[in-house]
């Protein structure tokens, strides 16, 4: 009984672990996806989940798909 139990448990987790790693996705983001040129100063993410780029050039916010830039 104890057996199958660990043996299920290893499986959820498992599984939990596997659909994380495959959930996560990383991409490069440049001057040709909408953010300014220059060199990035600074980065941060607000509670909104919007990421602000601040470069040489200005501040950029981005959506997750759009880049919105103020100079």
């Amino acid at each position: 009984m104890i057996q199958r139990f660990q043996s299920c448990l290893l499986a959820v987790l498992l599984l939990f672990i596997s659909s994380q790693l495959i959930a996560q996705q990383i991409s490069n983001l440049g001057s040709y996806d909408g953010i300014d040129n220059g060199a990035v100063r600074t980065f941060a993410k607000d509670s909104m989940g919007y990421m602000w780029i601040g470069t040489s050039m200005g501040l950029s916010r981005f959506s997750g798909s759009l880049f919105k830039s103020y100079k």
